[in-house]
């Protein structure tokens, strides 16, 4: 697991990425997502563009985009990522987040890994280990939020409403369709 970045690092949307291959079913260490993304030192983070490149170079068949969404209350972005997380499918997302304690607002990147009864379950690469067998470590309340946040319970961020959130489904479509299809290739 991509777990205790450093909240001075810009590696989120890297780690993101590659928990995301994780859950879907392609094992990636910290050392091969750094080196997918050729992050080093002094790196400014990723862009979505770089994010799905990583992405169809792992995931055969991968034909997914990114979705931008902006919302007016923080219960619509949570019913939204709720529908997101519907079908099981990891989803990685990025947004502007707050930090609680600094105050400090930057991007962020997560992977939405399912849903329960009123909240949508996340894996983040700033929360804790995840509890044993459990593929989230943080969740977003369907009825919590308050002045323009979207509460996050479980990590130290909450999402900033005033800002986009974007979403991109990762799929890994099985070989037997592509070879079907006649769009096989393997991973780069």
């Amino acid at each position: 697991m991509f777990l205790g970045q450093s909240l001075y690092s810009d590696y989120c949307a890297v780690y993101a990425t590659a928990m995301a291959l994780c859950v879907a079913g392609v094992p990636t260490t910290r050392r091969q997502a750094l080196g997918l993304f050729g992050a080093k030192p002094g790196w400014q983070g990723a862009t979505h563009a770089q994010m799905s490149e990583v992405l169809r170079g792992q995931l055969p068949g991968f034909r997914s985009r990114w979705r931008h969404w902006q919302f007016a209350a923080p219960h619509e972005a949570a019913m939204r990522l709720r529908k997101v997380a519907a079908d099981g499918h990891p989803t990685l997302v990025t947004g502007y987040c707050r930090h609680r304690r600094y105050d400090v607002v930057c991007g962020h990147a997560f992977v939405i890994t399912g849903r329960a009864n009123h909240c949508v379950l996340i894996l983040d690469s700033l929360g804790k280990r995840p509890p044993r067998g459990a593929l989230f470590n943080a969740q977003i309340s369907l009825d919590q939020g308050h002045a323009g946040l979207l509460a996050v319970d479980g990590s130290t961020w909450d999402i900033c409403m005033d800002q986009p959130i974007s979403a991109i489904r990762v799929v890994r479509t099985p070989v037997s369709v592509l070879c079907r299809s006649g769009r096989a290739r393997g991973p780069t």
